[in-house]
C-alpha cells in the first residue's frame, strides 16, 4: 500500500524531491516577561547618569554615557533581578508616575539604568552595564549569563519628586517550529520539525488535543483527505512559542489504482461490444435490403403464395434490423459511459500519483 501527501498553499514550499516535500512556515514568537518590579524614586543622590539617548542592544556593550550635573540632587530606587538565561533578555519600563503629575503613566522624569552585583549612588559608573538611552524609549535588552544579579535603577531626570515606576524583564522568545518536511509513509503522515532554542514540543493532528511528540512524528493510518498537522515548541522556562501549521492531502493509490484497471477494462469491453453490434447492424441492413429486393421481384412476377412469402421474409428482416439498430445504439451508449468513466478513474489515479 502506498500512501502519498500533498501539502496545501497555507505554508512556502522550498524543495520538493520525489516522494518527500520539503516546506517552512514560521509564525511570530512571543517573549515571556520572568519578573516585574515597582521601584519608588525615594531616595537622594548627587548627580544622575546622562541622557545620550541610545539604548542599551544586545551584541555591544554600551560604555558609561557619564555623569550628569552632579551639583544637583535626584532621588532614586533599585531592585535586583536574576538573570534567568544566559543572552539577550529585556528590560521594560512599563509604566512610570510621579508626585508631581499624577496620571502621567509615561512620565520622562524616570530614567532606567542596570548595573552588575550592586550599585554605588557616589561612583555610577562602577558596575554599569546599560540603560534606556532616552527616557522616551521605554526598552533596552542586554546580554546577560544566566544566574547573575542585575540591579535595575530608576532615577528621577528633574529634581526631586516621588515617581513610582514598574519593570519588567523578559526572556528571548522561543523560535518558531519550522516545519521541515512532510514526507511520504507507509500509512499516513511523517512530519520532521525544529526549532532553534525549544526543548520540548507538542503535536496535534487534524484538531485533537496537543500531545508530546518528538521529531519526526509519525501519524498512521490516515484516512484519505485533506489534515493538518500542529506543532509547538517550548523553552526551558516554560515560554510557548504560538503553533505552526501545516495542511496536506493523503491519498492511498491502491483503490485509485484498481478503479482505474477496472474502467479501463470496462472501456475496452464496450468498444469490443458496440464494435459486434455494429457489425450485427450492418448484416442486418443487408439482409433486409435483400429481402425488399425479392419482395418488389414477387410483386412483379411471382404467384400469390410467392409474394406471401416474400412479404414474409422481408418483415422478419425489418424486424431483426430494428432490434439490431436498437442493441447498436445502447451499445454506443454504453461506450460512450465507460470512455467517460476511464477518463475520470485515470484522472483521480493520476492526481492520487501526485499527492
Amino acid at each position: 500500500m502506498s500512501r502519498r501527501l500533498r501539502p496545501s498553499i497555507l505554508v512556502a514550499i522550498v524543495a520538493a524531491l520525489s516522494a518527500v516535500l520539503t516546506l517552512g512556515a514560521l509564525v511570530a514568537p512571543a517573549s515571556a516577561v520572568v519578573e516585574s518590579s515597582t521601584l519608588t524614586t525615594d531616595t537622594p543622590q548627587s548627580g544622575r547618569i546622562f541622557r545620550d539617548g541610545v539604548p542599551s542592544a544586545c551584541g555591544s556593550a554600551k560604555t558609561y554615557p557619564s555623569l550628569f550635573n552632579p551639583g544637583a540632587t535626584f532621588d532614586y530606587d533599585t531592585t535586583t533581578f536574576t538573570a534567568p538565561v544566559t543572552g539577550c533578555i529585556t528590560i521594560e519600563r512599563v509604566s512610570a508616575e510621579c508626585a508631581a503629575s499624577p496620571g502621567d503613566l509615561d512620565n520622562v522624569n524616570v530614567h532606567l539604568s542596570v548595573y552588575a552585583d550592586s550599585y554605588d549612588p557616589l561612583d555610577q559608573a562602577a558596575n554599569y552595564l546599560g540603560d534606556q538611552g532616552s527616557s522616551i524609549n521605554n526598552v533596552m535588552a542586554l546580554d546577560v549569563v544566566k544566574g547573575d544579579a542585575l540591579v535595575v535603577v530608576a532615577t528621577n531626570t528633574s529634581g526631586q519628586d516621588a515617581c513610582t515606576t514598574e519593570v519588567t524583564i523578559s526572556t528571548p522568545p522561543v523560535a518558531a517550529v519550522m516545519v521541515t518536511k512532510i514526507g511520504n509513509a507507509r500509512d499516513g503522515a511523517n512530519v520532521t520539525f525544529e526549532a532553534a532554542d525549544a526543548d520540548s514540543f507538542e503535536c496535534s493532528i487534524d484538531g485533537a488535543a496537543f500531545t508530546a511528540c518528538t521529531s519526526p512524528a509519525i501519524y498512521p493510518g490516515l484516512a484519505d483527505g485533506d489534515h493538518t498537522v500542529q506543532v509547538r515548541g517550548t523553552n526551558a522556562l516554560g515560554t510557548q512559542d504560538p503553533s505552526t501549521t501545516v495542511a496536506f492531502e493523503t491519498c492511498n493509490t491502491v483503490a485509485p489504482k484498481a478503479a482505474n484497471v477496472a474502467a479501463a477494462g470496462a472501456k475496452t469491453t464496450a468498444v469490443k461490444a458496440e464494435k459486434k453490434a455494429a457489425k450485427a447492424l450492418k448484416k442486418a441492413k443487408k439482409a433486409k435490403a435483400k429481402a425488399k429486393k425479392k419482395l418488389a421481384a414477387a410483386k412483379k412476377s411471382g404467384t400469390p403464395a410467392q409474394i406471401v412469402k416474400a412479404k414474409n421474409s422481408y418483415a422478419k428482416k425489418a424486424k431483426a434490423f430494428k432490434k439490431a439498430a436498437k442493441k447498436k445504439k445502447a451499445a454506443t451508449k454504453k461506450r460512450k459511459a465507460a470512455v467517460k468513466a476511464a477518463k475520470a478513474a485515470a484522472k483521480a489515479y493520476a492526481d492520487c500519483l501526485a499527492v
